[in-house]
């Protein structure tokens, strides 16, 4: 048991499917209310002795916090320097090897209905399938689903498996500022469609 195992028995949360995760994958964390899902979520992550990264804006890689974004947090940065998160995490898959993306997938801690398809799409071009992890605040529990191969589900299915893994085992630390993803008309899935690529090459030119 190493440091961030005791840690988060002591604070009294429990992971349930562990061995679900992919040694490659992108994981859709929900919901996403609070700043602690970043605290709790980074602790799991340890604890689970998993190797992973998150995307941060470049503006907070200022010396000297920067070595603590990266070193410390697992973070890389986006934005107009660095390039935008799809191709800084397809980047990312290409140079490394067994590692996981963490991404919240509503981006922002009030409520939306309208979810970002980012992390549908870097799995799609990476080649890598997508894990799912469920908080519940209430019960201090993370529950973890998949992983889904892209070639099987499109993106209007994980935001529906979404929906239903976090109605069946999450609950927000701020129920209020969560809304299930939603498309404009007000079904319960995004109807945009991702177009199929026919190979995992990324192009970075």
């Amino acid at each position: 048991m190493n440091f961030c195992s005791l840690l988060l028995k002591i604070l009294g949360w429990k992971i349930y499917g562990e061995n679900f995760i992919s040694p490659r994958s992108v994981i859709a964390v929900a919901p996403h209310t609070s700043y602690l899902d970043g605290v709790i979520g980074f602790i799991a992550m340890k604890a689970m002795k998993i190797r992973f990264r998150t995307i941060s804006a470049e503006r907070l890689f200022f010396f000297p916090f920067k070595y603590v974004m990266k070193f410390a947090l697992n973070a890389i940065p986006c934005g107009p320097r660095s390039g935008n998160s799809i191709r800084v995490a397809t980047r990312m898959f290409k140079e490394n090897g067994d590692v996981n993306l963490v991404i919240c997938p509503e981006g922002h801690l009030k409520a939306v209905d309208k979810w970002s398809k980012g992390f549908y799409v870097i799995a799609k071009m990476s080649c890598v399938p997508i894990n799912i992890a469920v908080l519940n605040f209430k019960k201090k529990e993370i529950h973890i689903f998949g992983p889904f191969d892209t070639k099987e589900f499109d993106v209007d299915t994980m935001f529906s498996e979404i929906n239903e893994d976090v109605e069946m085992f999450g609950e927000a630390r701020h129920p209020e500022k969560y809304l299930p993803a939603q498309s404009s008309d007000g079904e319960t899935i995004l109807t945009s469609r991702i177009h199929n690529f026919d190979d995992c090459d990324v192009n970075e030119s």
